[in-house]
């Protein structure tokens, strides 16, 4: 099969992250992939070791209508069996240039139907999703926004997959350098700083732990609301003990020495650094969120309520007083993680592909 992924840039978040790893796998199994995006962000190494065709439409703004056009051309051009859209803009454009150039179209849904409450771009995407030849959620809340728009045979859950046995061979060596003492215990986020994730309730949490214990936080990653608790560890005289290190890559050798790995988001899809961290064998604590109680529990996870950061940091001490459910949480989260191999992620999109090509003919 011929495949063309639309997304408005190679590297950022979670959905970025998963199109490499599906489209790596993919090529491996013999499809042509190929991969058009507009922003001028760094080309990741796995795509060129995988052979996946990449075609970049520098733009400065997704919203121009041109960009449909220009994608028709490509369509026409590429000729691919397949078009999947990665990500609201990308969602309306793929969807819109698929639509007029009459090729089957998928577009993914990488999170909860928390995230699409009102406004006038989620309706526009939901409306031209009604030509979508199938919608892929990564998680059944996801699913569920859909599930009074599109008839069932038009829906599909595939969960995210990791490379699992990749990241069980990260080498332990600090990221970026980071000067982290290994005399206390380390508290590790990676994701985006914004308002869904839940940052500003996690800082406060670590500043009322700070009374309490000796630990180090590592905050990685990017976004509008890193100001905000950048202020708050400031004001509290913990920065040296809460680091904001920006984006981290690799990331992994980072989860194998932390101690926790934590996470308060108020709504999700399937969080691909929770998965990452647990197969690095890196015990986490997460908000109890449906997105989360989905393919965590008690034995395999700390489930916390997430906007008392009170209660937070209270759990917080209890958790790191205790090794060794630290220890049983961490062998048991490793175990269950397997379950996300990106191998059998590629094989369901596969089996997805081909059957709206047998449809598609057949219609």
């Amino acid at each position: 099969m011929r495949i063309l992924n639309c997304i408005p840039a190679l590297v950022g978040g979670g959905a970025e992250t998963q199109l490499a790893y599906l489209s790596a796998a993919l090529a491996s199994r013999g499809h042509e992939v190929h991969v058009a995006f507009w922003d001028r962000s760094p080309v990741p190494e796995r795509y060129r070791e995988a052979g996946v065709h990449l075609h970049p439409f520098h733009t400065e703004s997704l919203y121009d209508p041109r960009q449909v056009f220009r994608l028709v051309g490509a369509i026409r051009r590429i000729r691919p069996d397949i078009v999947q859209s990665w990500l609201l803009q990308m969602d309306v454009v793929a969807g819109l240039a698929a639509r007029i150039a009459g090729v089957p179209w998928v577009l993914r849904e990488p999170t909860s139907a928390l995230a699409w409450q009102g406004g006038a771009k989620p309706a526009l995407r939901a409306r031209i999703a009604r030509g979508a030849a199938a919608v892929v959620s990564n998680s059944a809340g996801g699913d569920e926004y859909w599930r009074t728009r599109l008839p069932p045979e038009r829906r599909r859950i595939i969960p995210n997959g990791i490379p699992v046995d990749e990241i069980e061979r990260a080498s332990l060596a600090d990221s970026e350098g980071l000067d982290l003492p290994s005399v206390v215990p380390l508290i590790l986020y990676a994701g985006r700083f914004v308002a869904a994730k839940n940052p500003a309730v996690m800082a406060d949490a670590l500043i009322r732990l700070s009374r309490r214990r000796s630990f180090v936080a590592a905050l990685c990653g990017d976004g509008p609301e890193r100001v905000s608790v950048e202020q708050r560890v400031r004001e509290a005289g913990l920065s040296r003990q809460i680091l904001l290190p920006g984006v981290v890559r690799p990331v992994w050798p980072l989860m194998r020495r932390a101690r926790l790995f934590l996470s308060l988001s108020r709504f999700e899809g399937q969080p691909n650094a929770v998965l990452e961290a647990m197969a690095c064998g890196c015990p986490v604590m997460v908000s109890d969120i449906p997105a989360h109680r989905a393919f965590l529990d008690d034995g395999t996870a700390f489930l916390v309520g997430h906007e008392d950061p009170e209660a937070v940091a209270e759990q917080l001490d209890r958790v790191l007083a205790d090794p060794g459910a630290l220890d049983r949480r961490a062998a048991a989260g490793q175990a269950r993680v397997r379950d996300f191999s990106v191998d059998r992620m590629a094989l369901s999109y596969e089996e997805l592909y081909r059957r709206i090509l047998k449809e598609s003919r057949r219609s």
